[in-house]
């Protein structure tokens, strides 16, 4: 995925219920009474096996590393549709209600007054239903300003976003507005620091421009008319009614970076996205439910090309297939998953190791499979694996399918500090032993509240791995060890103890700069920034070497100071 396209404890399965069915059973044959057991326990291992519910828990903090209480969090499924809400308490923790397990992705957005709103998508699991995760949210302001046109009248009903110009630049607007009679707009909640904005109207052509909150002045766009191109967005394979079930989501690359249109419901297979710069790149995702009813949900990823946008939804025909086991035995109750480029369709085989899916592909085309249930990786019963493959078999969708399902590795343990407490919300991985940060890793998770972790649904066996806990420079490792095919390890990971780093931004001037995006080591490392008085505050395992970012590029600080405080000022 070219937008840079993100676990949950174990449920324990009860009894199935038998008693209620006794009086029933005296009444029957042995053979009907034999079969009506049957019958009933696999429906209740059916049913039990797999939870249908997540839950998501943790804590939003500031960038002082400071609790956030009565922040609201709001989950959304791949179709959009709300499927929970909660609120943080006094100390900032929070704790979801039941989620949807049949999504590629859940999206939490965090909203507090003060601050902008926080986005992100989180993946639950079948096989590990509990996340724990911990939310910094960057403090925002408000931005004024005034549309016109070239010869300085007002435009009204103009469409102005901003945008943060971060990573995840297929995300909501951090602020959207509409312009009054007087071509004035008021865009509340944009985060502190460098960003864009984009203003819109019917008739003219979007112009952006730099903006960095906060500011005094009021910012000025001017939009010419009947400028820009229009770009198509054509939807095949669906009818005007079935394509009302996607969302796009739409990017423009503009001169000072990415920002983030929106999200608009589709109401026809052909639509236009109108007034686009010529020199201007334009980027598009889908989601949605299936259009074709079935329970496989969108996701894709759509770059354009500089005349089109272009999707062709996979048609409503089946992938079948038989999963067995090494020594040739069905294997049962199996949670499956087949996924290409645009639908995941979802499966659990039945007594004789038999799935039927949405065929989530065109027919011509390889879709991958691989296993939700734990403890079990996938391979083709052929000899067309990669050694790279990690248990997920490649195969054609254009005949049934026979896949063997292997016993895969079990490493699961727990994350204690100096003290022996437990470290929840911290970033752990599954690597080879060479592995130097968890970029470089084969599976990467979070601890639990209790600091607990667990992968097992890797091809591992028979490999040297490590377990990498932390941050980079003091990773720490545990391991090497080497596991054979069902062989589970318990371990444990103590850490050093967390230090204190408190950062101050300045400029070239000696001022104070705020929403200043610092990442510490790896560039692909999420930012933490800096707050109203420069200020930011990051509790870690050692130090990695800080960087600032600025709105288009990385550019390399020396520190300076004392060894907990640092002032970054750019490199001479």
């Amino acid at each position: 995925s070219t937008t840079g396209m993100r676990c949950l404890q174990r449920i324990p399965v009860a009894q199935p219920p038998r008693l209620r069915v006794m009086a029933h059973i005296r009444s029957l044959s042995a053979k009907s009474a034999r079969i009506a057991c049957s019958a009933l326990l696999l429906t209740a291992l059916h049913a039990q096996a797999l939870p249908s519910e997540g839950r998501v828990d943790g804590q939003i903090l500031d960038e002082l590393e400071r609790a956030v209480p009565n922040a609201k969090i709001t989950f959304y499924d791949d179709a959009r549709n709300m499927c929970g809400t909660t609120l943080s308490d006094r100390a900032g923790w929070f704790a979801s209600k039941g989620l949807p397990l049949r999504c590629e992705t859940v999206m939490m957005v965090v909203e507090a007054s003060g601050f902008a709103r926080h986005e992100t998508d989180l993946k639950l699991r079948w096989f590990d239903p509990q996340l724990t995760t911990r939310v910094r949210l960057r403090s925002a302001d408000v931005v004024r300003g005034r549309v016109h046109s070239d010869d300085g009248a007002p435009i009204a009903g103009a469409t102005v976003v901003a945008s943060d110009n971060s990573r995840n630049w297929l995300a909501e607007p951090a602020a959207t507005a509409i312009t009054d009679a007087a071509g004035n707009f008021t865009l509340r909640g944009v985060p502190l620091g460098a960003g864009v904005l984009l203003a819109s109207a019917d008739g003219f052509g979007m112009n952006a421009v730099a903006i960095r909150t906060p500011s005094a002045e009021p910012t000025a766009v001017a939009l010419t008319a009947g400028a820009g191109r229009a770009v198509p967005v054509r939807i095949h394979n669906v009818s005007n009614d079935q394509v009302r079930a996607l969302w796009l989501k739409l990017a423009l690359k503009t001169p000072h970076g990415w920002i983030a249109r929106g999200a608009r419901q589709l109401d026809r297979v052909v639509t236009e996205i109108g007034g686009v710069p010529a020199d201007w790149s334009l980027g598009a995702s889908l989601v949605g439910s299936d259009p074709h009813g079935s329970d496989g949900m969108t996701l894709a990823c759509l770059i354009g090309d500089d005349a089109t946008i272009t999707a062709t939804v996979p048609g409503p025909g089946e992938l079948v297939g038989t999963v067995l086991d090494p020594e040739g035995k069905p294997v049962a109750n199996l949670a499956l998953k087949a996924r290409a480029t645009l639908f995941a369709g979802l499966a659990i085989t039945d007594a004789e190791g038999r799935f039927r899916m949405r065929r989530p592909t065109a027919p011509h085309q390889d879709v991958e499979i691989f296993v939700l249930s734990h403890g079990y990786v996938l391979r083709s019963s052929g000899d067309a694996d990669t050694p790279s493959s990690w248990g997920v078999a490649r195969v054609p969708c254009d005949r049934p399918l026979q896949l063997i399902a292997d016993r895969a590795p079990i490493v699961r343990g727990r994350v204690l500090d100096a003290a022996g407490k437990p470290v929840p919300a911290l970033a752990v991985s599954l690597g080879a032993p060479g592995s130097a940060n968890h970029d470089q890793a084969i599976a990467r998770s979070t601890t639990d509240r209790d600091g607990s972790f667990e992968f097992g649904r890797w091809a591992i066996a028979g490999m040297d791995i490590v377990i990498l806990a932390g941050e980079p420079p003091m990773l720490v490792k545990v391991g090497p060890f080497r596991l054979q095919a069902g062989e589970t390890k318990e371990c444990e990971a103590r850490m050093p103890a967390p230090r204190v780093h408190t950062f101050t931004v300045r400029d070239e001037q000696d001022r104070l700069v705020p929403g200043a995006a610092l990442t510490l080591g790896l560039v692909m490392a999420p930012p933490y920034f800096t707050d109203r008085d420069g200020r930011c505050v990051v509790t870690c395992y050692g130090m990695p070497e800080p960087r600032l970012l600025d709105a288009r590029e990385q550019v390399a600080f020396r520190a300076a100071g004392t060894e907990e405080h640092w002032v970054l000022r750019p490199k001479q």
